[in-house]
């Protein structure tokens, strides 16, 4: 297969999986990219030493680095400034000069989280530093290029052994003797991370463009997911039902950030893993003691 998509960020959680999943069809990058085992190195915080030329036979540029933890953009707003923002509007323009399209994950944290069940056309009120982030790359793209794909994520979980998402995070608390507290008032859309691979591998070779949520559009509180774990895989926590208000995060966190994805599942014809399938496969990994 050609090379036609530049990954910019390899590092993380999804640009791992997405490395993986597409494969020799993009090019990696990441801020160390001997640490990362990227084929190149590119900081946001300093663009300006990355060979742009790279660009020239290439057809998407996928940004998925940046600083994505809402507490660390509140508590060091000028390093995440500078990367979520600062440096990812440098990437774009350089990928304007070439003509390249970009590809830009975005977040459910663009909505203040007061309504819930977001649609595309509704209007973001980021809360949270993060998502105000977000937001503004957003707009830059949409004032500057004729054609884009901005996909909005909903909270992403995998299938996988050990590696720190929702379902792994429910396990971990039963091994453990602290009570975990989860918001009885808080909704979001999981969304597999097998779903998500599948969606952008998809929206490349389809060449979509536009602004879409990517999510598998069941609402429901966290919770109600943790309820949903214990019953189904039999193993049980002192966790216990709290209120979102009540856990001490250091910025309010928005009620309700469930997105509705049913334009993008549509348009490429894709059926979402809904969470109980999600976690059967969970289970059924744990079962068989493999992390995939």
């Amino acid at each position: 297969m050609t090379v036609d998509t530049l990954l910019i960020g390899s590092s993380g959680k999804l640009g791992k999986n997405l490395k993986k999943c597409l494969g020799s069809r993009c090019l990696t990058t990441s801020r160390n990219a001997a640490t990362a085992s990227a084929d190149i190195e590119l900081d946001l915080r300093n663009p300006e030493t990355f060979d742009w030329d790279l660009l020239q036979d290439l057809r998407y540029g996928l940004i998925v680095a940046a600083v994505s933890d809402p507490d660390q953009c509140f508590l060091d707003p000028i390093t995440s400034m500078a990367i979520n923002v600062e440096g990812t509007i440098k990437v774009l323009q350089k990928m304007r000069d070439y003509g390249v399209k970009p590809i830009f994950l975005s977040s459910e944290m663009v909505f203040d989280g007061v309504r819930g069940s977001y649609k595309e056309a509704d209007d973001p009120n980021p809360i949270l530093v993060y998502g105000q982030h977000k937001h503004f790359v957003e707009l830059h793209i949409q004032d500057h290029f004729d054609d884009f794909l901005i996909l909005r994520l909903a909270k992403i979980y995998s299938t996988k052994l050990g590696d720190g998402s929702l379902f792994n995070q429910f396990h971990r608390s039963t091994l453990g003797l602290d009570c975990t507290i989860y918001a009885t008032n808080q909704f979001f859309t999981p969304t597999a991370q097998e779903d998500f691979d599948g969606v952008i591998e998809r929206c490349l070779d389809l060449d979509v463009s536009g602004l879409f949520h990517l999510s598998s559009g069941y609402r429901m509180s966290r919770w109600e997911l943790y309820e949903l774990f214990a019953s189904k895989s039999g193993l049980q926590s002192r966790a216990r039902p709290g209120l979102l208000e009540d856990l001490p995060f250091v910025e309010r966190r928005p009620r309700d950030l469930s997105l509705d994805g049913s334009a993008l599942e549509s348009s490429l014809s894709f059926t979402y893993t809904n969470p109980e399938q999600g976690l059967a496969q969970w289970i059924s990994n744990l079962e068989l003691g493999t992390s995939s």
